[in-house]
């Protein structure tokens, strides 16, 4: 809950009287329960609800008794120090409950107060202090947000009489609702706001209409700002999608035949050199295999203990070759080298033939070794 000041704005009576001292006098309504509308320091409006509890009870109706009239809201509260200055008259002792709202008889007393009434300063604002809690509800249709209490009056001031009338007077707040006054010019008014347009011509206007163009021209900017970056990232996109779409194009009129045949060449030449070094029944598992697997496969064969886990592909290629040279010349090389299947089947190995069938075997690695460099070229 937040102690803040408010100053409501209400019309003085038709029945204003001048006696036969020259004072004048009324029996005005200054306040009122309801859903108020108050310009918050940011410029926002906040919506607040004063209940019949609130605005009728024993210490608001006190406050409100022989509090000082001032020509226009001071910078400041009045004080003992500053009441000399500023009052130029007094609210009676009769402050009560009137319907909705509270009257209370008021008498103004000095040459500049009956001049300001007379010069048509006709609207009374209270200046008060509350409570405000955060607290939502609605009260005869209309909403609000925060709710007051604890109601203390200052002071009553005469005000400029407001274009639209006092029930379409936005409320403003201590810090946004009058000018300071001093003693050579006793008035209070409510700065007037301006809107410029984007011809260049600028409107004086209501306070609230002037943040309420303010928050519209700013969403736009923004919005202005937000299309022109997502205007920016789908060109940006669309000229990457173009670019990739003509290597595309580009990449089908290439002949992949020569380097296809190659690769399954090379493919198998791997697959028949691996499977000697297999088990029988890894060996039915190589056409499944990737090369990768083929050489890790091959070296474990040679070595129980190497580990082909984040290896790099030029790494087990040098480690596969040496694999298959050890390999050959290993005695279980020589136990299957001596029944063989070379080429399609049509001829066997014999044991004494081991030198032979170990030459041709390095040649076919030759050859592989020459055509993977030739495709890297």
């Amino acid at each position: 809950m937040t102690e803040v000041k408010r100053y409501d704005i209400f019309d003085l009576p038709g029945s204003i009287k001048r006696g036969a001292d020259g004072f004048i006098s009324a029996d005005p309504i200054i306040t009122r329960t309801g859903v108020f509308s108050y310009r918050l320091k940011d410029g926002s409006v906040r919506h607040e609800f004063r209940s019949d509890e609130v605005v009728f009870s024993d210490d608001a109706l006190k406050s409100i008794r022989m509090i000082p009239i001032t020509d226009g809201h001071p910078a400041e509260f009045v004080t003992p120090e500053n009441a000399k200055e500023l009052a130029i008259g007094m609210t009676g002792e009769n402050a009560r409950r009137d319907g909705n709202s509270v009257r209370v008889p008021i008498k103004i007393t000095t040459k500049d107060g009956i001049e300001a009434v007379e010069g048509g300063r006709l609207q009374l604002s209270l200046g008060y202090k509350c409570q405000v809690e955060r607290k939502d509800g609605e009260f005869e249709g209309q909403k609000y947000t925060h709710a007051q209490s604890n109601i203390d009056c200052n002071h009553l001031a005469l005000c400029d009489k407001a274009r639209a009338g006092a029930q379409a007077t936005l409320r403003l707040d201590a810090v946004d609702a009058v000018m300071v006054s001093d003693k050579e010019r006793k008035e209070t008014k409510i700065m007037p706001g301006k809107v410029r347009l984007d011809s260049g011509i600028e409107y004086e206007c209501p306070p609230e209409v002037e943040a309420a163009y303010g928050d519209v021209t700013k969403a736009r900017a923004d919005a202005v700002e937000k299309l022109t970056a997502e205007t920016k990232a789908k060109d940006e996109l669309q000229g990457k999608f173009d670019a990739q779409e003509k290597e595309l194009e580009e990449a089908k009129k290439v002949d992949n035949a020569d380097a296809i045949a190659k690769g399954v060449k090379a493919r198998v030449a791997l697959v028949e050199s691996v499977k000697p070094m297999l088990s029988e029944e890894d060996a039915k598992k190589a056409d499944e295999m990737t090369d990768a697997e083929l050489r890790v496969a091959a070296i474990t064969a040679t070595d129980e203990k190497f580990d082909g886990k984040d290896r790099s592909e030029d790494y087990l290629v040098a480690r596969f070759d040496a694999a298959v040279v050890a390999f050959e010349k290993s005695d279980a090389a020589k136990k299957k080298q001596g029944s063989a299947v070379v080429g399609d089947g049509s001829a066997r190995v014999d044991a004494e033939d081991l030198d032979t069938a170990r030459d041709k075997m390095i040649a076919r690695l030759d050859g592989t070794a020459k055509a993977k460099a030739k495709d890297k070229e």
